[in-house]
Parts: C-alpha cells; sequence; structure tokens
C-alpha cells in the first residue's frame, strides 16, 4: 500500500473532533438544551399551599395542619390556605346583647374570602357557642367566584368580655342558592378573630 492511500493523522484528528463537535450538539440539543429556562424565583413566600389534602383514618377525614402562623386562620380541604383579616377592608362587626354579627374579609394568597361568623340568639356573654345545633354559624364565601360553605359542626367561640374577638373551629360543607349544604368535600376553619 502506497503512503498516499492512507489518510493523513491530521485529516483522521480533525474528522474525528468534528464528529464529536456535532454529536455534542445533537444531544445538548435533544435533551432540551436551547430551551431550558431556569424557575423563576418567588421574592415572596407565597401563603396559599395547594399542600396538604386531608388524609382519612378509621374515625374519618383528618385536616393535615398548615403550619399557619399564630394569628392566621387556616382553611384546609376545598382550599388550603394560611389566611390573615385584611384590616384594610371593611368589616362588620356588630355586638350587643342583641346582636353578633360579624364579617371579614381574608387574603389568602392567590385566593381571598370572606368569614361571617353569626350567632342567631341573643348574645349573653363569652364563651363557647356550637356550630352543630345552630347555636351559632360560620360561614365562608370564596371572594372570587361566589362558592359558599356553611357550617355543620363545631364551636365558635368569643373570649373578651365585650364579644370582640375569639376563635373559630368548624367543618364546613358547600351550600346551595337555597341554604341547603351539598355533599361532597368539606372546608375546615380554625384560628382566632378579632375586631381589633
Amino acid at each position: 500500500m502506497a503512503i498516499s492511500d492512507q489518510p493523513g493523522r491530521p485529516k483522521l484528528l480533525v474528522w474525528l473532533g468534528g464528529f464529536v463537535v456535532v454529536f455534542g450538539v445533537v444531544a445538548w440539543l435533544i435533551t432540551g438544551g436551547a430551551n431550558r429556562v431556569a424557575p423563576p424565583s418567588n421574592s415572596r413566600p407565597s401563603t396559599f399551599t395547594l399542600g396538604p389534602t386531608p388524609s382519612t383514618s378509621v374515625l374519618g377525614p383528618i385536616s393535615v395542619p398548615l403550619g399557619c402562623m399564630s394569628g392566621q386562620i387556616q382553611l384546609v380541604g376545598a382550599f388550603s390556605a394560611c389566611t390573615s383579616i385584611d384590616r384594610t377592608s371593611y368589616a362588620v362587626c356588630e355586638v350587643s346583647p342583641h346582636t353578633f354579627n360579624v364579617v371579614f374579609k381574608l387574603l389568602g394568597g392567590s385566593h381571598d374570602f370572606l368569614l361571617y361568623l353569626n350567632i342567631p340568639v341573643r348574645y349573653s356573654e363569652p364563651g363557647d357557642y356550637s356550630l352543630t345545633n345552630g347555636g351559632a354559624e360560620v360561614d365562608v364565601r370564596e371572594y372570587a367566584t361566589g362558592g359558599f360553605w356553611q357550617s355543620v359542626s363545631g364551636v365558635l367561640t368569643t373570649t373578651s368580655g365585650d364579644g370582640r374577638s375569639g376563635t373559630v373551629s368548624g367543618v364546613l360543607e358547600a351550600a346551595a342558592g337555597n341554604n341547603t349544604v351539598l355533599p361532597g368535600a368539606t372546608l375546615r376553619v380554625d384560628g382566632p378573630w378579632s375586631c381589633l
């Protein structure tokens, strides 16, 4: 074999180098190289969490706590959010011996809500008012859609002497327009409230 019939070593190295570069570019494009975008960073933490859903035990559904701050009202179930009372919006806070009617706007990250607290019978003094027997009512309305949730069990508590603060711990069910509850998903409401 003559020397001129063999490819030159420099030509072989150039050909191999070109193959490696082409192979690398093709592999990079196949794995999404040019379309890779780093996920956006979120400079402020969201208070709305799609996170934990209720789990089930032999006793029924269990609401998994979201880890809300002590001053927040937790919603778990149909919505999962740590909410805060919007002190900049108008709130109803009528408390007298004949009336107990409180309405707050709750801010929950990407969803806002209206929280209604009502004691339909004569309000006499601070204490526990049952949501099961009609001694009190707790309702939640999703601000954007108007979806309405009505209490079926739990306790509304007033803790201050003037009845303008307390806690709520209740289970709500979706309600129809005629004031009846619909079977299905529930919404658990837990946390402190205050007109102050």
